[in-house]
């Protein structure tokens, strides 16, 4: 999860495998835009179980990684 200075009003999410990255241009993740993370306050979460990835921003999620099993 990261807010980047180029882009100030969007929180972007991805997950790094070896099936997914930027270079294969397979990218998995969500994007939560026109909150303003530069100046007012939010609170982040992560939720890791075996069998997802959840991403929240104020107890909202917005993307969830589903476990495809592949090892």
């Amino acid at each position: 999860m990261e807010q980047v200075g180029y882009d100030p009003f969007t929180i972007h999410d991805t997950v790094h495998t070896n099936a997914y990255n930027h270079v294969k241009n397979t990218r998995k993740g969500g994007d939560i835009e026109e909150i303003d993370a530069v100046s007012d306050f939010y609170i982040y979460k992560i939720d890791w179980s075996a069998d997802k990835i959840d991403w929240h921003v104020d107890n909202s999620t917005y993307f969830t990684f589903e476990n495809e099993m592949k090892g």
